[in-house]
């Protein structure tokens, strides 16, 4: 595989590449790293009448033609930081608004070749048609509303509630940065109409665990880990409230029935990778949460030793092998 490239596509700071890449050179495969903040500082040439492949990114000492890359890997990009003596805010707008365009290019030229693709993620980040999706197949789901209208949240029939924001965790700013995590609800008679207006929020009923599941999927493989939240007061509703704690994780068999729910839903998003959070509740019934269709892992195999590199960088090999046919 001498002529073909695995490409990764993420950021200067993202650890989880760094077991990819350590694979790729213990099997003596060929990589090209492309941190994309970094990109402002690349030579860029593309020729549309030679087609696709003249697509060409170089930086010093190294490069990475389109017509070389054998598979892809949508990993944790950033976005381009324009090189730094523009002092000009517009101007600086304008040239990193300029590069992510050429990053989306890049994006949809790569094609078929993607382990993942990027509109393919960003697709299946739709949670309510994540849950639609998860009912229909047979996952047992929350009773769910999902709405900016107290009175509707009430419809639920539920002694206790959960509420999550229906897409960024993230709140960014100077005033008060943080991190919105899944939290139980007080009582909703003792909201007022006025907070809930604001956005949209998902409700949920809330589920007695016995501990939660990540299920990371790759094609036909099936890694499920044990996440045992229910030992600390902080993680007992959301498992990544506690950074400081250490939660054990232990290998877990899920029943046939819930493998074969959790390829399936992955792929009707047409993904070949997701990392799915289940609840295992405290009458061993499983409930389906929602479905990261370019989830972390890494830490998951640290603690458990599950082989899921392996089983990414076979689907990459497997995928630049195609790509020589």
């Amino acid at each position: 595989m001498t002529d073909t490239q695995v490409l990764i596509i993420t950021n200067e700071e993202d650890v989880t590449t760094d077991f990819i890449i350590l694979e790729l050179k213990r099997r003596g495969i060929p990589y090209f790293r492309l941190n994309s903040e970094t990109l402002p500082n690349s030579k860029f040439e593309f020729d549309p009448l030679i087609g696709r492949d003249s697509f060409k990114i170089s930086f010093e000492g190294k490069s990475i033609q389109l017509k070389n890359v054998g598979a892809a890997y949508y990993r944790r990009p950033g976005t381009p930081v324009p090189l730094i003596d523009i002092s000009c805010d517009s101007a600086f707008y304008y040239c990193e608004t300029e590069w992510l365009s050429l990053l989306k290019a890049l994006y949809s030229l790569i094609d078929e070749k993607w382990f993942n693709s990027p509109s393919r993620i960003d697709a299946a980040e739709n949670k309510p048609l994540q849950l639609l999706r998860a009912a229909a197949l047979g996952f047992r789901i929350p009773e769910t509303r999902i709405t900016n209208h107290l009175e509707y949240a009430k419809t639920i029939q539920a002694p206790s509630l959960i509420g999550k924001p229906l897409k960024n965790s993230l709140i960014e700013g100077n005033d008060s940065p943080g991190i919105i995590f899944t939290s139980t609800l007080p009582p909703l008679d003792d909201l007022g109409e006025h907070e809930v207006r604001l956005s949209p929020v998902i409700f949920q009923t809330q589920i007695e665990k016995k501990f939660d599941v990540r299920v990371t999927v790759v094609r036909e493989q099936i890694f499920a880990a044990a996440i045992h939240s229910q030992c600390n007061d902080a993680t007992k509703v959301d498992w990544r409230a506690s950074q400081n704690e250490v939660l054990e994780h232990t290998v877990v068999d899920i029943p046939d029935e819930i493998k074969v729910l959790c390829v399936a839903i992955t792929k009707q998003f047409g993904l070949k990778f997701s990392a799915i959070d289940l609840i295992l509740d405290v009458d061993d019934d499983w409930w389906f949460l929602e479905i990261n269709p370019n989830g972390q892992w890494a830490w998951i195999e640290c603690r458990t030793d599950l082989q899921i590199t392996s089983a990414i960088v076979d689907e990459l090999e497997w995928q630049c092998r195609q790509s020589l046919n």
